[in-house]
């Protein structure tokens, strides 16, 4: 078992907030109480998985003024966030004896969020009920799995890619976007209409890499086709052999990649 203690170093909080799952609902009551109670006790935190998840949310902990005990079994993530959070230990979230030597039985607060191994997050939640933890949260991969955290006792179960994903097609359903898939974990694929100001520009002009941080993976061209009867029929087929020097067109629809934030940024790009 490794430790790793905060040192007296400022470090720079990421830029990415929580704001792409309902997570921050919760995290929004914790800031009021902790800043009641600061010149008592400030409330304490345990977070169990330091993935993107976990990170995220030790992030926006450290930003409400609580205390912060990181722990994963990963000593290179213990080491990123050491200089954030008060403590930052580096063991088995499913040892007892080694989770009680961290101190966890005297947060107020556990925080699951090794959703991926459902296992280790089952275990992990009956450890931290066996040990008196008041509260547990704890991330679910899927609802069978949500229901056996239920079960064994955990307070409450989060979805957050799940609720990432409602809450940003919420968003771009009212940003003109016509087709939305999730890639990965914070990433997506969506497709737009191409705005009326990047109309006869290359690719390499619209620059939206760079201004926005989403790449143009393909091109959607919509053309009028004529059967053998004379009849026309709108038609369309996708492009992916794109180059920079690619000019779009009036009818065309961009396919755009990228991070969630930055895709919610969608509605700069179509004004």
């Amino acid at each position: 078992m490794t430790s790793t203690k905060k040192t007296k170093k400022t470090k720079k909080n990421s830029k990415q907030d929580l704001d792409w799952f309902k997570f921050d609902d919760w995290l929004k009551s914790v800031r009021p109480l902790s800043t009641r109670l600061e010149a008592k006790k400030r409330r304490s935190f345990a977070i169990l998985g330091l993935g993107n998840f976990g990170q995220h949310v030790a992030e926006a902990l450290i930003r409400a003024k609580t205390e912060v005990l990181a722990i994963d079994s990963n000593a290179e993530r213990v080491e990123e966030m050491a200089d954030l959070v008060n403590n930052a230990v580096a063991i088995d979230v499913t040892d007892i004896k080694a989770l009680r030597a961290a101190g966890i039985d005297a947060v107020d607060t556990a925080i699951v969020s090794i959703g991926e191994n459902i296992e280790a997050s089952v275990l992990a939640v009956m450890i931290l009920k066996d040990l008196g933890v008041k509260e547990i949260i704890a991330k679910a991969a899927n609802l069978l799995h949500a229901k056996i955290l239920d079960k064994v006792g955990a307070d409450r179960v989060v979805f957050p890619e799940r609720e990432a994903a409602i809450d940003l097609v919420g968003e771009l359903t009212a940003q003109r976007v016509l087709n939305y898939f999730q890639l990965a974990e914070g990433i997506s694929v969506v497709e737009i209409p191409a705005p009326p100001d990047i109309i006869g520009k290359t690719l390499r002009e619209t620059d939206f890499r760079s201004k926005f941080n989403i790449n143009v993976i393909a091109l959607k061209h919509r053309h009028l086709e004529i059967d053998t009867e004379g009849m026309g029929h709108e038609s369309s087929y996708y492009d992916v052999l794109i180059t920079p020097e690619h000019e779009v067109s009036k009818d065309d629809t961009l396919v755009l990649v990228g991070r969630n934030e930055d895709i919610k940024k969608l509605d700069r790009i179509q004004e």
